[in-house]
């Protein structure tokens, strides 16, 4: 017996001698009957007919996939103040802005004639954005959730403060100054001393 491609095609002409050809494949060699090739277009109309539902199928749930909008509406009592969200201005109040992101938020509004606000806000998780709900409510609820918050403040008028409360204030730090630095030294002596 002989080795290699040559055997294999010597081989088939021993096992199918009404081959026309050295190919082995029969699609190749003999040509369709007419009932074959009504199957073979048959299944080549319900391929196509499956292809086209399924890319219907796909196409829909692309269409329908969720959302979810946050927006974060910032009110000030007066209004018409500066205000900046995590050191980034955004705009004059009221103002409604879009997040991607819940956490604590640094606030800092500014009006002239009233004294300025430095703040923090904590904008809290609601239940459809903590795993794994998120993934339903953002991929595969059918329809836009809407998370919308208003955050409202009330700006105190600038009062400029008299000179002698400005004395005052700056004898009283000075006082609060000295014994800090009075009980370091002690410290720094006693150490010393040791």
């Amino acid at each position: 017996m002989t080795a290699g491609s040559g055997c294999f095609y010597a081989h088939c002409e021993l096992l199918c001698p009404d081959r026309k050809s050295g190919c082995f494949f029969r699609a190749a060699l003999i040509p369709l009957t007419p009932r074959e090739k009504v199957k073979k277009e048959d299944s080549k109309m319900l391929n196509t007919k499956y292809m086209f539902e399924i890319s219907v199928i796909v196409c829909g749930a692309m269409l329908l996939t969720g959302c979810v909008e946050r927006k974060l509406t910032i009110v000030t009592e007066p209004e018409q103040a500066v205000v900046w969200l995590n050191d980034e201005e955004i705009g004059v109040t009221p103002v409604t802005v879009n997040f991607n992101w819940y956490g604590d938020y640094n606030i800092r509004i500014e009006k002239p004639g009233y004294d300025i606000l430095n703040t923090h806000q904590l904008l809290k998780r609601p239940a459809h954005d903590v795993f794994p709900l998120d993934f339903f409510a953002e991929v595969l609820w059918p329809g836009t959730i809407e998370d919308s918050y208003t955050w409202t403040f009330d700006l105190e008028p600038f009062q400029q403060a008299s000179s002698a409360e400005l004395i005052e204030q700056a004898n009283q730090m000075r006082e609060n100054a000295n014994n800090e630095l009075g009980k370091i030294a002690v410290e720094i002596l006693e150490e010393e001393q040791k």
